[in-house]
C-alpha cells in the first residue's frame, strides 16, 4: 500500500475507484518533479547554482524571443497585468519574488506549451529554495 501511495505521488499511477491502480500519463511537472533532488544537490555548490542561474537566463531569453512571436491580444494583456503587479509589488521583497516569478510563468505560458510552464515553474522553485538556503 505504501509503494502504491509514493506510486501516486510521482504521478506515475492514478487509484482508480474500484481501488485498483492504473498507468498514468506522464506529464511535464510530473517528470520535472522528479529532478528535483538532484537539481538541489546541483545547486548546493557555487558552480551549480551559476551553471542554472546561466541555464535561466537562456531559456527566459528563448521563452520571451517565442512569446514575442505568437503572443496573441489576450496574452499581452496578461502579460502586461502580471508585470503590473510586479511593479507595485516593489519595495515589498517577498510580494515582488512572488510577482517576479508570476509575470516571467506568464511569459512561458504563452502558446500553451505545458514543457515551458513546467519548467519555468521548477527552475523557479530550485532557484526560489536555493537563495532561502544561501541567505540562512
Amino acid at each position: 500500500r505504501e509503494a502504491l501511495l509514493l506510486l501516486q505521488r510521482g504521478g506515475f499511477i492514478e487509484i482508480a475507484s474500484n481501488g485498483r491502480p492504473i498507468v498514468a500519463r506522464p506529464t511535464a511537472t510530473n517528470v520535472l518533479e522528479q529532478l528535483s533532488g538532484s537539481a538541489r544537490f546541483l545547486m548546493s555548490s557555487k558552480d551549480g547554482e551559476r551553471s542554472f542561474q546561466d541555464a535561466r537566463r537562456l531559456f527566459e531569453a528563448a521563452i520571451a524571443r517565442n512569446a514575442a512571436e505568437i503572443a496573441t491580444p489576450e496574452d499581452i494583456e496578461r502579460i502586461g497585468a502580471a508585470l503590473k503587479a510586479n511593479r507595485e509589488a516593489l519595495g515589498n521583497a517577498e510580494a515582488f519574488e512572488r510577482t517576479d516569478v508570476e509575470f516571467h510563468l506568464a511569459i512561458a505560458n504563452t502558446g500553451g506549451n505545458t514543457v515551458f510552464s513546467a519548467l519555468h515553474s521548477a527552475i523557479a522553485e530550485w532557484l526560489s529554495l536555493q537563495r532561502k538556503v544561501s541567505l540562512r
